[in-house]
């Protein structure tokens, strides 16, 4: 298989319910994937999106909400208690491995947070844990803000924020390259030109 026929293979991350699956139907130009817009999980575990764009193939995919328990029904005590003596691993546990692992060997990941949270220090640490801790910076990885309204979305004080925050929790600069957002959208065809902004930046960075 030449170089150009291997798919590029981009992983998106962030907490249940900030707009992963939506960032997915976006990228597809479809509404295949289960979008929620509260705390219950809608992916149970990864699940993969082929796609070809001018000849590129890549491979989405679509992770579990961050810090989700293994069994969507232990959530009490006792059962969480009975979850970790099985040794039945957690969510976090489960995706470093995929991040780390080499079949698939992820070139990108997509990092998603909420507009209304980019400010919200608790946010940037799961990136910090994302890039630091499971990828020791090794894996670039890309943010993208989602749910952003369209006035905001047109000026740059997000894309400082997000660099300064970053900055703040990471400690060191970030490529301004690696940020793109996603507007709110009732339908896939309302999001503008958003769809290739964000393939473009997988391309020059995967």
């Amino acid at each position: 298989m030449s170089a150009k026929n291997v798919p590029k293979h981009v992983a998106i991350v962030g907490l249940t319910g900030v707009g992963k699956s939506t960032l997915v139907n976006v990228l597809t130009g479809s509404n295949h994937a289960n979008v929620t817009n509260d705390v219950k999980p809608c992916t149970a575990q990864a699940v993969r999106y082929d796609i070809e764009l001018e000849g590129v193939r890549y491979t989405l995919w679509d992770t579990r909400g961050l810090n989700e328990a293994s069994e969507q029904g232990a959530t009490g005590p006792i059962a969480r208690f009975l979850s970790f003596l099985r040794g039945t691993p957690d969510a976090d546990q489960e995706l470093r491995k995929f991040l780390r692992g080499k079949n698939p060997k992820i070139s990108l990941i997509l990092f998603c947070i909420e507009a209304e949270k980019i400010r919200v220090d608790a946010q940037w640490k799961h990136y910090d844990k994302i890039y630091v801790k499971f990828c020791k910076r090794r894996t670039k990885v890309a943010v993208v803000v989602t749910r952003m309204d369209g006035n905001t979305k047109r000026t740059t004080e997000w894309r400082t924020t997000c660099e300064d925050m970053a900055k703040e929790v990471v400690g060191e600069s970030l490529d301004a390259r690696l940020f793109e957002a996603v507007p709110a959208f009732e339908r896939v065809d309302d999001t503008g030109d958003c769809r290739s902004k964000i393939f473009r930046l997988i391309s020059n960075f995967s």
